[in-house]
């Protein structure tokens, strides 16, 4: 089946970022002041600053230019080529400059968070950039005391936060323009961009884009903690365009993103009809598969036969149970018609039900001989524990293993994960050499959503081991089950993980 292709809304953000910093997003205007005079009414306002003593003069003084098509770095009064650093071309009219040379950067000072409130002067901590504020921020909710403002240091309006520390280095250096109109007390482990005389939202768009994410990313450090230092990130270049384009290149941004705030909602509404598209398809080609229409028979298939305490038979299209010599009519639960030679049963006449056992605290650790596999490990998490607590053989899973969770989160699993032990409300199923396994998990899979639906209990809904004994079972010839797992599997390829169903 052909499927639409949807464009991801944050793809497309990061494209426009990354065309408006290399002068793809706006046209250039020949009437704009070149972003060369620019910076060096940047660099002559950086020296009047150190010399009225307002600004520490910078341990390297240099700057960029460009020369029979090829760009040099001025350090200290010496030409160094730096083509192999330049990351892509830029219009004629902008420049590249270290952020080091732009400005003047300043790090914040440690607030505590237990020296924020909701009354006083207006500060920010760090973990704030990552979860309150995306662009700019202009109003502040958080505010401290006057003696912990009066000890910080500042912001004002225009200067840049950046975050020198976070959790992934795709995040580290995450930046926004203070535009608020009162100085603002900046807390520790972020960066201050002062005195930089370039738009400020345009320098926030730049921090944000693939190119400069990539860059920030590179030069971090750590594992757990990512860490960029100031002395790494003041050596980032920035292609820098006339101050004007700056201006325009902002509002382009803005317009294009109102559009694609259009767009997400219209993205999301897709995905969630996709998602329910593709689910009733899956279910649908599982249901086809358990009542013999998935693929065609072969007369030739060996039939299976089983002997069953009480067993079902066919007879004038209807179907009986033998219970006790007496035939019970049970039309009501073979609700499709089975084709012949296939078996049917009782669940519990051909699979049998192990279930886990429960640990006590002690018999818990970090690290153990074996993985202690619980319900949320067979659907929604990778986080594991560990047990040193030896059993008899039944009670461990091993790698082909059918599991299936009973209580809370509902279904099959084959276990791939080595041998383990796995807890209560986790059955592992043994099966005879009738089933082939797969074909075992998707007819289990197939009842997910009806056993859903009559599973007991409030706080921890769960189904029964009766309750699933009991349920009819059709097993098709050995020959045919997997015919219908190479179907499944075919068809899944198309439509997506049959594993999404839980």
């Amino acid at each position: 089946m052909r499927r639409v292709h949807k464009v991801n809304p944050d793809d497309l953000r990061a494209s426009i970022l990354q065309a408006a910093i290399q002068g793809k997003l706006v046209p250039q205007d020949p009437n704009d002041e070149p972003a060369s005079v620019l910076l060096e009414r940047i660099r002559e306002e950086k020296k009047r600053l150190v010399k009225e003593g307002k600004l520490k003069k910078d341990k390297h003084v240099s700057f960029i230019f460009r020369r029979d098509n090829h760009y040099y770095e001025n350090i200290d009064g010496k030409e160094v080529c730096i083509d192999e650093e330049i990351p892509f071309k830029i219009p004629n009219t902008w420049s590249w400059m270290r952020i080091s040379n732009l400005g003047q950067i300043e790090r914040g000072s440690g607030i505590k968070r237990n020296e924020t409130s909701s009354n006083g002067l207006p500060c920010i901590r760090y973990g704030e950039i990552y979860t309150t504020y995306d662009i700019c921020a202009i109003d502040i909710k958080t505010k401290t005391s006057e003696q912990i403002f009066n000890r910080s240091h500042k912001a004002s309006f225009g200067d840049l936060l950046i975050t020198l520390t976070g959790e992934t280095k795709e995040d580290i250096g995450k930046t926004i323009a203070y535009l608020g109109q009162n100085e603002l007390a900046v807390g520790g482990d972020l960066a201050i961009l002062k005195n930089h005389q370039l738009d400020p939202l345009f320098l926030s768009y730049f921090m944000a884009s693939p190119y400069a994410i990539g860059t920030k990313s590179s030069l971090s450090t750590g594992d757990q903690i990512i860490h960029l230092g100031v002395g790494k990130l003041e050596s980032i270049l920035i292609p820098i365009p006339p101050k004007a384009e700056q201006l325009r290149i902002v509002r382009a941004i803005q317009s294009v993103n109102l559009k694609i705030s259009e767009l997400n909602d219209t993205y999301m509404s897709l995905l969630s009809i996709d998602s329910e598209i593709t689910n009733k398809l899956q279910y649908s080609i599982l249901k086809l598969a358990i009542q013999g229409k998935l693929v065609p028979q072969d007369p030739n298939d060996k039939p299976v036969q089983i002997q069953c305490k009480n067993p079902i038979i066919r007879r004038d299209n209807s179907y009986y149970e033998i219970v006790d010599n007496k035939e019970v009519c049970i039309d009501g639960e073979v609700i499709f018609d089975v084709p012949s030679g296939w078996m049917i049963c009782r669940q519990g006449d051909v699979l049998e039900f192990i279930n886990g056992k429960s640990y006590d605290v002690n018999e818990v650790v970090p690290d153990g001989k074996y993985k202690l596999v619980r319900v949320g490990n067979l659907f929604t998490s990778d986080q594991w524990i560990h047990t040193n607590t030896e059993h008899e053989e039944k009670q461990y899973c091993e790698n082909g293993d059918l599991l299936f969770g009973w209580s809370m989160s509902i279904g099959p699993y084959i276990w791939d994960g080595g041998k383990s032990v796995y807890v209560q409300h986790i059955w592992k199923i043994i099966h005879q050499p009738y089933f082939d396994t797969k074909y075992l998990y998707y007819l289990l899979l197939a009842e997910v959503n009806e056993l859903k639906s009559i599973k007991h209990g409030s706080s921890m809904q769960h189904i029964t081991l009766k309750m699933m004994k009991h349920r009819i079972c059709c097993i098709p010839p050995m020959n045919e089950q997997k015919r219908i797992v190479e179907k499944i599997e075919l068809l899944q390829s198309s439509l997506g993980h049959l594993d999404d169903l839980h």
